[in-house]
């Protein structure tokens, strides 16, 4: 397969609003677009999206999945009482902000759980190039690095999956193998500029791909900024922007918080990327998506930055990602 024939679908971070992302591509489904998709790179939710997506699971077991995460399961505390009393009179703020970066606060054991759940197809697996993004802090620094799933077990996935979508203090960090290295949530550290990391098309576009069907979860006017970068950094790439409407929400803390969730706010997320796809193809005359052509300069800058991104997604996959604190 050539390049021009490559299809990527980048999933951006957002938290509970990433049914969205379910929604969108269950419609991208009925529409036989996800058939002809060749790469996906997902970061924090998007790569949770993106194993859930690739799962041999049907899609109403998929939606069935999204719609059992309760508000509890974000919110569900791993210290009693008592314990929480102990850090709050406690003197050492650096010392408890340190142990909370580490350990953090809330259980990740519901994702765990469906991570552990999914059911893969190691051959299927493989036919695609993938990738997710994690953040690996060391001292005062936070680099973006890009995990490619072809160098990895189905286990290493899932864990690595798992830490793509880690907060640090709000569920902790996983630790890498290499001395004083902390694994998070790929949308923390940003080398990309711009959030850049958050909307992984960094590394299928250094892998050739420049056509691109890329989701995001807030407004298309929280992205002006982003989308310059986005046009000087993948030069001669095609991208079909798909962006939440706040008309398509009855109610707006659907498509605004993050950390909100709940099946009524779940179904009309999933309804909501539905109706977007629709509507972005009856407004259009060719029935088909439309493409963005970004700028045709040539810039040899961003590739060897992301190359240095996905190379430390390398060598972390190297250390064994993550170390054993998490199961799945």
């Amino acid at each position: 397969m050539n390049d021009n024939e490559k299809l990527g679908l980048v999933l951006c971070g957002g938290g509970c609003k990433g049914s969205f992302e379910l929604g969108v591509w269950k419609e991208l489904t009925s529409l036989g677009i996800t058939e002809k998709i060749t790469g996906f790179s997902g970061t924090s939710i998007g790569a949770v999206n993106t194993a859930l997506f690739l799962a041999n699971n049907s899609i109403e077991e998929k939606e069935d999945i999204w719609r059992s995460f309760k508000q509890n399961d974000m919110l569900d505390t791993k210290y009693s009482a008592l314990q929480v009393i102990g850090f709050l009179v406690t003197k050492n703020l650096l010392l408890l902000l340190s142990f909370f970066m580490i350990h953090g606060i809330f259980s990740q054991d519901k994702l765990t759980q469906l991570l552990g759940s999914l059911n893969f197809d190691e051959e299927k697996i493989r036919k695609y190039d993938i990738f997710s993004t994690v953040t690996d802090i060391c001292g005062f620094k936070a680099s973006t690095a890009f995990v490619d799933w072809s160098k990895l077990s189905i286990k290493d996935i899932k864990r690595a999956v798992l830490c793509s979508a880690t907060l640090p203090i709000f569920n902790g960090s996983h630790i890498s193998k290499q001395f004083l290295h902390l694994l998070v949530d790929g949308g923390v550290g940003d080398a990309l500029r711009h959030n850049l990391s958050n909307t992984p098309i960094a590394p299928l576009y250094a892998k050739g791909y420049r056509k691109f069907i890329v989701i995001y979860l807030s407004e298309e006017s929280s992205f002006d900024m982003q989308i310059q970068q986005e046009d000087t950094w993948f030069s001669g790439a095609e991208i079909c922007r798909i962006f939440p409407d706040e008309k398509l929400f009855k109610n707006k803390s659907a498509l605004v918080r993050l950390a909100e969730i709940n099946e009524e706010l779940t179904n009309e997320r999933i309804e909501a990327g539905q109706n977007t796809v629709r509507n972005m193809i009856m407004n259009s005359e060719i029935h088909d998506f439309h493409y963005v052509k970004t700028s045709s300069e040539a810039n040899e800058k961003s590739i060897n930055i992301i190359n240095d991104c996905i190379l430390l997604g390398e060598q972390i996959a190297k250390g064994d990602i993550p170390l054993n604190l998490y199961e799945v």
